[in-house]
């Protein structure tokens, strides 16, 4: 008997661990700066769609947001998905990093870290640096077609800014002018929308909020999705995010 003990422990060893012990990824938010008139962007574009795609970077689960400028659109191309908004995002990312101006393709990692978008070995070893943290939740609900319930069980740790964004997957375009002339254009997590759904202050716990969803009819609502993410007021660092998909069939938050 004295030699069943060694037996019982070599066999154990030899059983799969339960997938209960594996680490759950954490939510990465990684925005683009990008303009379909610059013929450095697509290159980002497509670096953007395998990010997204592939998930590369172990315990993380990076959520997309391609943020199309419109400072581009009067040197050749208008771009159909820019917003004069986005702009001013990406000008007030560039006062936070101390920046002397902006440029595209720009990528930013849970408001911590930018580069050049086009450079994925970058983009891999900054969102395996930000996925180290573990990220305050988010539990996204639809409450009718155009409307979103946001709980956040923990509150972020200083004053922050709770901001939900609409983002569109599977869109492309034929650019006929421009730097990217003759090009077909292919687009992930394009923002069609950002709001700030609610000021945070510090030392609120279970915060509840809805936020009205603004969606064009134009869109494709099975392309569509929700993202809402948590950013620190003063140094735009991301504390948590969560996406969840618009189409009909979709009801939780992934």
């Amino acid at each position: 008997m004295r030699f069943m003990a060694p037996i019982l422990f070599a066999i154990l060893l030899m059983l799969p661990l339960p997938i209960a012990q594996a680490d759950e990824a954490q939510p990465v938010l990684v925005e683009l700066f990008t303009s379909e008139g610059c013929s450095s962007c697509p290159p980002a574009d497509a670096n953007l769609q395998t990010l997204a795609k592939t998930q590369p970077v172990d315990g993380a689960r990076v959520i997309p947001l391609s943020f199309h400028v419109a400072y581009w659109n009067r040197l050749g191309w208008k771009d159909p998905f820019s917003k004069d908004a986005f702009n001013e995002r990406q000008y007030a990312y560039a006062k936070k990093f101390g920046a002397g101006g902006v440029y595209t393709p720009q990528m930013i990692v849970d408001g911590r870290s930018e580069f050049v978008g086009s450079k994925m070995s970058e983009a891999k070893a900054n969102i395996r640096e930000a996925s180290g943290p573990a990220k305050l939740p988010i539990v996204l609900e639809l409450r009718g077609p155009d409307r979103v319930k946001v709980t956040l069980p923990k509150t972020p740790p200083s004053a922050s800014r709770l901001l939900v964004a609409v983002t569109e997957d599977g869109l492309s375009e034929n650019v006929t002018r421009g730097e990217n002339r003759g090009r077909t254009l292919s687009h992930i997590g394009v923002v069609r929308d950002l709001r700030v759904a609610a000021e945070l202050p510090t030392g609120k716990i279970d915060d509840v909020h809805e936020a009205e969803l603004s969606i064009d009819p134009s869109w494709s609502r099975e392309h569509l999705k929700v993202v809402a993410f948590t950013q620190d007021a003063k140094t735009w660092r991301v504390y948590g995010a969560a996406v969840m998909s618009l189409a009909p069939s979709v009801a939780s938050a992934r």
